[in-house]
């Protein structure tokens, strides 16, 4: 079994408790688009976008392919983009960096397969419809969302209860009841207390429900610049009659769900495998051995805030540290970016040590001015053990960043 632990190219914390590895489970599906179809006259935004009358595209980055034995390629703006499903991933080369909050009215809708659909809350016949600039309009269930937000990110995720937060800037906590139409039927406390409250739409400014957070399918998922990140159960790559690479989003039978421009997607992965950060992963923190009493206090990997391609944020590493990782599944690579912070890049030097258990995988002395180098070590099946040691005495700047850490797959 090949699997691969990927840590940036394409960076958190080994969960103690992972769902099983590669997992399937259901997701939201859109109706794909007929010939012809339009939206009804009565949804008014966002539109979905013929992108065909665009002028040609901005400068395109090029594209890093992660392989299935770990390996990494890279093709030119021009070059036709792989099939996802034949590779573990593909990632726009652009500096890692978290996509913004929707801007202007849209609003964004997380699924519990993890799917993020920005968007708005249409009612056309009194019914609740989620519309985007990539999908057809879907019937809003909230069965099958974890968080809306109307207005600004995504809010916290809910723990015991369902947490409603109104533009005033009051907070509900209790049950998400039902969404009929532009009203949210909410309940507050339960038994002789109980209270159900019916508020507009246009007075929530997010919704936060209580629902696991299930695996998703086994299909391409794709990471867009707006934020969005959405499922197909293929993706197909031709050229419009301009000469520019498009996405097809393809259902099961084939059918078209959406068609997207190579400048707006952030990153692909695919079917051949499966795909996760490690910034999912809380590991052990301690002190390196010869480093004891360096540091004040210890702190664990802090992953950024935001939404990013692969859903994979940056993690920073503080040193002196050993963390210490959970056994990733035999035959995992572990792939990096590793660079300093900007700040910390004329402090001193420092090196980077990788262990299996006792067998060291890699290492890497990082020396003042060194801003960044890429990791690639097979692993076995004993735990994961990452350092950060002085190699000057000092710890002023023992700083690493991992970006587009992930922990990749063949089989499940």
């Amino acid at each position: 079994m090949n699997v691969l632990l990927v840590l940036p190219i394409l960076a958190m914390p080994f969960a103690a408790c992972l769902a099983p590895w590669g997992s399937a489970a259901p997701h939201l599906q859109f109706a794909p688009m007929g010939a012809g179809q339009d939206r009804p006259v009565t949804i008014t935004a966002p539109r979905m976008r013929d992108r065909s009358s665009e002028s040609v595209d901005a400068l395109l980055p090029s594209l890093r392919i992660l392989r299935t034995d770990g390996s990494v390629a890279e093709i030119g703006p021009e070059d036709e983009p792989p099939d996802p499903s034949t590779v573990l991933a593909v990632v726009a080369d652009l500096p890692a960096r978290a996509v913004d909050s929707p801007m202007g009215s849209d609003g964004v809708m997380q699924l519990v397969d993890g799917q993020r659909i920005v968007g708005s809350l249409s009612v056309p016949g009194g019914v609740a419809m989620w519309v985007s600039e990539w999908l057809p309009p879907a019937k809003v269930s909230l069965d099958s969302v974890r968080a809306i937000a109307f207005e600004g990110p995504l809010p916290p995720a809910a723990v015991g209860s369902d947490v409603l937060r109104l533009r005033n800037g009051d907070r509900l906590d209790g049950v998400a009841a039902s969404l009929e139409g532009d009203v949210l039927t909410f309940e507050t406390a339960s038994g002789d207390d109980r209270s159900v409250v019916q508020v507009p739409i246009d007075a929530v400014r997010s919704l936060a429900l209580v629902a696991p957070m299930v695996q998703p399918r086994r299909a391409v998922r794709t990471w867009l610049d707006d934020g969005s990140v959405v499922d197909a159960a293929a993706v197909a790559w031709s050229q419009d009659g301009q000469g520019r690479w498009e996405a097809s989003l393809l259902d099961a039978d084939g059918r078209r769900l959406t068609r997207i421009r190579r400048s707006r997607v952030l990153a692909q992965a695919g079917g051949t495998g499966w795909v996760r950060s490690i910034a999912e992963w809380a590991p052990e923190v301690g002190e390196p051995l010869g480093a004891e009493g360096m540091r004040y206090a210890l702190t664990a990997p802090r992953a950024m805030p935001g939404t990013w391609a692969l859903d994979a944020p940056s993690v920073v590493v503080d040193g002196p540290v050993r963390l210490t990782y959970p056994p990733a599944p035999p035959g995992s690579i572990l792939v990096a970016s590793a660079r300093r912070p900007l700040s910390a890049l004329g402090s001193g030097s420092f090196e980077l040590r990788i262990r299996c258990g006792d067998t060291e995988v890699f290492r890497r002395r990082f020396l003042p001015g060194d801003e960044r180098h890429e990791i690639r070590a097979t692993l076995t099946d004993a735990p994961v053990i990452v350092e950060l040691l002085p190699d000057d005495g000092k710890v002023v700047g023992d700083s690493l960043i991992l970006e587009r850490a992930v922990v990749c797959g063949t089989q499940p």
